[in-house]
Parts: structure tokens; C-alpha cells; sequence
């Protein structure tokens, strides 16, 4: 479609003006550089869209990730507070972009994600994880700090293996350009609305521990 109009008009830009001139509309330099890339835009997402559904349905018939062997556990079955908890996992198998992760939950329910940082170095920037490809045997161990203000109690912890879908950058930059122009533009909101890209559990393992004042001694 592209080269069509590209072998036509010479560029996308005469043929916005092509347009313009059919419709008896004057617009502005400006203006005609925000249509033509509003134009670009949208050719782009039509093509990517298009090129989605020509592919073969892959997931059908071989799975993206596979899990043979997992296991983790924590350091201790009871800390302190201000002690390191340290996590431990162990998986083989076969994963996309995995990386490992300990989602806690404190006994007033409230949820606390900590995630191995040698398997996703920055969890807040839509990272992809590291573990790519077939796996075998992996071993990782992280830790955070129980905070001075921390519930004391049982904790509940899921600890997992995370796989994500992988995108290449420039998709990923046009496509959520093309959004971020569109939501502001006409919906007067944040980019925040649209959906995180899925990161499915590809297998996990239930652990609970206790977070006391102060251990016996013999047991710190």
C-alpha cells in the first residue's frame, strides 16, 4: 500500500496534498506533517494487523514455554524484622522471555511483588525477562528486606517462574506511539489505561513463612 501510493504520488506527502486539494481544504505545513504521520500510523498498525493474522497459528501446535522441573523454597520459615528473606529457585524447561518472581501476600492481605533482578533487571519498564530458549536447570536466589513496620504473622508466597510475549522494539514503539497519540487526543487520558503485556505463570510453588518481633535464641 505504501509503495503503491509512494509509485503514484511520489511520497506520502503529495499525496495528503492530493487529498487536500480533491476536498478543497487548506491546511497548514504543520498540519499536513501531523495528517501524513497520523497517515503513516495508521498504514503501519494495518500492515502489522495484517501480517498478525497471515501467520500460522504456531501456539497450537508448539507451545512457547514448557516447564519439566521447578522447585523453590525460602532460606527460613521465620525472620525478624529488618531480617533478609531470601528466595531460591530452580527450573527446566523451555521458556520465551521467563524470569522468576516471589509475589508475597501479608496477613492483611495485601500483596508484595519482588522480582529476581539477574532474571528482570527493571520489572517497571516492560522488560522482557532473560530466560530464553530451552533451560536446563537454572538456579537463581534474591532476597528482600523485611521493613521495620512489616505485620507480623504468617506470610503466604507464590513463588514463580514468569514468561512474557515478545515483541520487537520497533512494533512495540509504534504501536503504543500510535496509542499514546489516540488516547490523549481524543480520550483525554492517561497511557496507563491500556493493558500490560500478558506475563503468564509458568509454574510456581506455595511457601508460608512467619515474621515475628524477635526470634529465640538459637533460631535468629
Amino acid at each position: 500500500m505504501v509503495f503503491l501510493i509512494v509509485a503514484i504520488f511520489g511520497s506520502i506527502l503529495t499525496f495528503v496534498q492530493s487529498v487536500q486539494q480533491l476536498l478543497n481544504v487548506q491546511l497548514t505545513a504543520f498540519q499536513l506533517v501531523q495528517v501524513s504521520l497520523l497517515f503513516i500510523g495508521i498504514l503501519g498498525l494495518a500492515i502489522t494487523l495484517r501480517n498478525a493474522l497471515q501467520k500460522p497459528q504456531t501456539s497450537q501446535l508448539l507451545p512457547f514455554y514448557r516447564s519439566d522441573k521447578f522447585d523453590a523454597h525460602t532460606d527460613k520459615d521465620r525472620y525478624e524484622l529488618e531480617q533478609e528473606i531470601f528466595f531460591e529457585a530452580t527450573f527446566t524447561g523451555k521458556l520465551r522471555a521467563g524470569y522468576f518472581e516471589s509475589v508475597l501476600v501479608a496477613p492483611d492481605n495485601k500483596v508484595h511483588h519482588v522480582s529476581d533482578p539477574q532474571t528482570l533487571q527493571f520489572p517497571k519498564h516492560r522488560q522482557r525477562g532473560l530466560l530464553q530458549g530451552e533451560i536446563r536447570d537454572v538456579c537463581s536466589r534474591w532476597s528482600t528486606r523485611v521493613p521495620i513496620d512489616c505485620p507480623l504473622g504468617e506470610f503466604t508466597t507464590h513463588i514463580g517462574v514468569y514468561d512474557s510475549l515478545p515483541v520487537d522494539w520497533f512494533t512495540e514503539a509504534r504501536l503504543r506511539g500510535l496509542l499514546y497519540w489516540a488516547v490523549r487526543k481524543f480520550l483525554h487520558k492517561s497511557i496507563g489505561i491500556l493493558a500490560p503485556r500478558p506475563k503468564p505463570c509458568v509454574d510456581q510453588k506455595t511457601v508460608r513463612f512467619s515474621i515475628v518481633k524477635r526470634l529465640e535464641d538459637g533460631q535468629a
